[in-house]
């Protein structure tokens, strides 16, 4: 992942590489690719509507002269969006109201399932133990 990058403009007309730290994006979904994950990390970082493209960074001309870079739009051009209301509490986003509710439904729901795998998982428990036969710790011989 270390050789993706994020490139774009910022509002000065300066070229802007930004590289997310590998182990927020070893944080990520693990059934997320590579490029799904910088998606995510422009969507929480970049302001919404902001043009941007993933590159390689071996695909880059030398930085030395990184300042006087200018950002081009290629065809693989994206465009950042806003964070779901449930990402946006996990980062300390401003959440609105119905943001607010849509992440407390949400949580509620994770709740519920979670109490239920718990109560599934003690359940198998108590059957494995009701089936288990039960030998005497210090069986005496005669």
């Amino acid at each position: 992942m270390s050789n993706l990058a994020i490139i774009y403009e910022d509002e000065n007309g300066g070229c802007v590489l930004l590289r997310a730290v590998p182990s927020f994006l070893d944080s990520l979904d693990e059934n997320w690719s590579d490029e799904e994950k910088l998606i995510h990390v422009a969507d929480r970082d970049l302001k919404t509507g902001q043009r941007y493209e993933i590159v390689n960074l071996a695909d880059l001309p030398e930085r030395r002269f990184f300042h006087a870079w200018k950002y081009v739009a290629g065809e693989s051009e994206r465009e950042s969006n806003e964070l779901g209301a449930v990402f946006k509490a996990k980062y300390g986003q401003e959440l609105s109201d119905s943001e607010k509710s849509e992440v407390e439904t949400f949580l509620a729901a994770k709740a519920k399932e979670r109490l239920e795998q718990v109560k599934a998982a003690e359940a198998a428990e108590a059957e494995r133990l009701a089936n288990q036969e039960v030998v005497p710790a210090n069986p005496r011989e005669d």
